[in-house]
């Protein structure tokens, strides 16, 4: 990373790179990169052409925009990775995306090995909220909590596995079980956690990776 500039906007900077070369074009509307701990997420608004609308509309609409952020995960996580070693020495990192129809944002979620540089801090939650979590997401979790972001990890429910084998058909049958589950877990986690902007979920080394967005996702207040 070039001395002097922020972490925060070198992440949106590298983010609206890796967009444009895949999708032709970077996020629509406004952005927001926040870093916190070990966890990088970026947010954008679900704005763009009347496609993206019609879609979020329709059922099978939102699984094929689930989709297409898995496909631009998988295009683009090797080359995160290896920025993420070159640029901040991190080792491990897992890359994820996210959906939160209901607030109307996109989310691409980074988790490192270790508290990425310049990230503000966090800490354990306090019980109350732990417990709160714990309820929203139906499993004992282990919650983490700083000035932008609330952050939990907890076992899988039941029924909701990554695909096994790569065929559309297993991976179309794992994305309704998820849409299905997600809605669902925003609302829990936003009543858990006021006052929520958004939401992100995703399964990350076998565990449930949930968070809720303290800050508003495209102004940061």
């Amino acid at each position: 990373m070039s001395p002097g500039i922020p972490a925060d906007l070198f992440v949106k900077h590298l983010i609206a790179q890796q967009a444009k070369s895949f999708f032709g074009y970077g996020p629509k509307g406004r952005a927001q990169a926040l870093l916190q701990g070990r966890i990088a997420v970026f947010a954008s608004d679900l704005q763009g052409p009347g496609l993206m609308a019609a879609l979020s509309a329709d059922p099978f609409g939102r699984l094929c925009m689930r989709h297409i952020n898995d496909l631009y995960v998988e295009a683009t996580a090797d080359q995160l990775r290896r920025l993420a070693a070159e640029q901040f020495g991190i080792p491990r990192l897992d890359v994820v995306s996210d959906i939160d129809f209901e607030a109307g944002i996109s989310l691409g979620v980074a988790i490192a090995d270790r508290a990425l540089p310049s990230a503000a801090p966090d800490a354990p939650a306090p019980a109350a909220l732990v417990a709160g979590i714990s309820a929203a997401l139906r499993a004992p979790a282990e919650v983490r909590l700083g000035p932008s972001l609330l952050v939990a990890w907890a076992d899988p429910p039941a029924g909701i596995s990554p695909p096994q084998r790569p065929d559309p058909e297993a991976v179309f049958s794992f994305l309704r079980a998820w849409d299905a589950f997600r809605p669902g877990l925003a609302e829990r986690l936003r009543t858990a956690a006021p006052p929520a902007r958004g939401t992100f979920a995703a399964l990350v080394g076998g565990r449930l990776l949930a968070g809720v967005l303290l800050t508003d996702s495209a102004s940061g207040r």
